[in-house]
Order: structure tokens, then C-alpha cells, then sequence
């Protein structure tokens, strides 16, 4: 069964975003999610927003990336 994943170091972003933030004085604004969406291929939009309506009838926070010509695999 072929598969694809993915892996990024989060902690260690994390850890270098601290230490940025530190050495820079700057505020950092939060926002509280409990998922973020986003889709690795185009015209997904409409799937993605239904996913979102469902979470956010079940209480889950939802953040999502909302554009319809981003590519996220060439932003990773």
C-alpha cells in the first residue's frame, strides 16, 4: 500500500521561535486552535470548509488556511 508522510521537527521550530522572540523583545499573538486546516492540493476548498462547519459544531477551535491558489507543499 503506498503512502506518503511527512515530519518536521516542531519542537525545535518552537525552540528557535522562543529564542527569536526573546532576543527581539517582540509579542507574540496566540490564538486558541485545536486544529489547523489546510490542504496540500488546490480546489479543496469547499471539503475543507465542510470539515471546518463539522468541527466547529462539535466545539472544536478551528483555524484555517482559506486560499484557493496556495500550493502547501511548496510552502514546506
Amino acid at each position: 500500500m503506498p503512502c506518503v508522510g511527512v515530519s518536521i521537527g516542531i519542537e525545535r521550530l518552537f525552540s528557535i521561535l522562543d529564542q527569536h522572540r526573546t532576543a527581539s523583545k517582540q509579542v507574540v499573538r496566540t490564538r486558541d486552535t485545536d486544529v489547523y486546516i489546510v490542504s496540500a492540493h488546490k480546489g479543496l476548498l469547499e471539503e475543507r470548509m465542510k470539515i471546518c462547519t463539522e468541527l466547529w459544531e462539535n466545539n472544536v477551535r478551528v483555524s484555517k488556511l482559506i486560499s484557493t491558489v496556495v500550493d502547501s507543499l511548496s510552502m514546506a
